[in-house]
Formats: structure tokens, C-alpha cells, sequence
């Protein structure tokens, strides 16, 4: 009698799985990336305030997917400011703009090749720049409400963007934003890691 009431409540419970198992909306597609995964990459960077120098970029950024086309992360950058201050190479300031930004991605492809849009937005932290040559060229430290659009793609795990990162209040009248052009890869989360 036992085993044909441990039968029955088998029996009952693979029944009650089948219904809410037809019940259940079905999904248009499965995920097909992991959902965590780790960005980094190097860029050069050029300044839109006029003042002759270059810039050296690196970043790193954790993300984290809650679809296969969307995904939201925190971008650490450093963009390293070398800048001129005079004809010679005994003139030459090297200093830091640091920014930590909240990004959200969309994804237009789920293949090898695969397009995206970004944006993101937080704080500046911008050290001194002190241009002997012309004094009205030179930066004073400073922190920045910034934000910034971003374009790009990724093939397998290589992920190449540009950025144009715009900072508010400047008070030394030199504008501190940036163009960037990124190439770098990413540690899990997708491409050739598939389910």
C-alpha cells in the first residue's frame, strides 16, 4: 500500500511540474552569454581644450548582463595628460584625469561580430597641469561631473570603442574633455564562451 501511495504522489508531482512547466511563458530566445564579465583596454586620447599634449588611456571595467543585448557596468579610467610646456623635453607635465562612471550597453548582435552604443556618467578627478610657456593654457586640479557617449564593437573577445568624455566645471577656462579611441578584450561574459 505504501509503495502505491509513494507511486501515486510521484506520479501527482511530475504531473503538477508538467502543467506549470506548459503554463509558463516560454522565453523568445535563451541567454547565450555569461552574465559577468571584466573589460580592459588601452587608448590614446585627444584633448579638445587646445592645449598641445596627448593622452594615454587606460581602463578597466566590471559589467555585469541582464539580457544578452544589455548590460550595465562601472568604468575606472585613467587618461595620463602629457603635455608641452615648452619647445623643449625638459618642459613636458604628465598628470592624471581619474573617472569612475556608471555605463549601460546595447548590443545589436548576438553572433561573432557584434556592434554596440554605450553611455555612462560620474565623477572627474583631475590633477594639475602647469603650462610655464603660456600660463593661460594651464590646468588646475579639479573634479568633474562628466558624462559620455560611446560607440563600438566586439569580435570574439577583442572590443574596440571611442568615447568622447565631456567634464563640467572647469574653472581654469581650459575644457578637459577628450576624445578616446579604446582597444583592448574582456574576460568572460561572452564572444567565444557560449553555453
Amino acid at each position: 500500500m505504501k509503495k502505491i501511495l509513494l507511486c501515486l504522489c510521484c506520479l501527482g508531482l511530475s504531473a503538477l511540474c508538467m502543467a506549470q512547466t506548459a503554463l509558463t511563458p516560454k522565453k523568445k530566445h535563451q541567454d547565450t552569454y555569461n552574465k559577468f564579465k571584466l573589460d580592459v583596454a588601452l587608448g590614446g586620447a585627444l584633448p579638445v581644450g587646445g592645449q598641445p599634449s596627448q593622452m594615454l588611456v587606460l581602463t578597466v571595467e566590471p559589467q555585469y548582463r541582464f539580457s544578452d543585448e544589455n548590460e550595465i557596468g562601472f568604468r575606472i579610467q585613467d587618461a595620463f595628460l602629457r603635455q608641452l610646456n615648452s619647445s623643449s623635453l625638459d618642459g613636458i607635465t604628465v598628470s592624471p584625469i581619474d573617472s569612475y562612471c556608471l555605463t549601460a550597453d546595447h548590443y545589436f548582435s548576438n553572433h561573432f561580430f557584434r556592434p554596440f552604443v554605450s553611455a555612462g556618467f560620474g565623477l572627474f578627478r583631475q590633477g594639475a597641469v602647469v603650462n610655464q610657456a603660456a600660463p593661460s593654457q594651464s590646468i588646475a586640479e579639479a573634479n568633474h561631473i562628466g558624462a559620455f557617449p560611446r560607440i563600438g564593437f566586439e569580435i570574439g573577445v577583442l572590443r574596440f570603442d571611442v568615447e568622447y568624455n565631456y567634464l563640467k566645471n572647469y574653472p581654469s577656462g581650459v575644457n578637459p574633455s577628450y576624445f578616446s579611441v579604446n582597444a583592448g578584450f574582456f574576460l568572460g561574459g561572452g564572444g567565444l564562451d557560449r553555453k
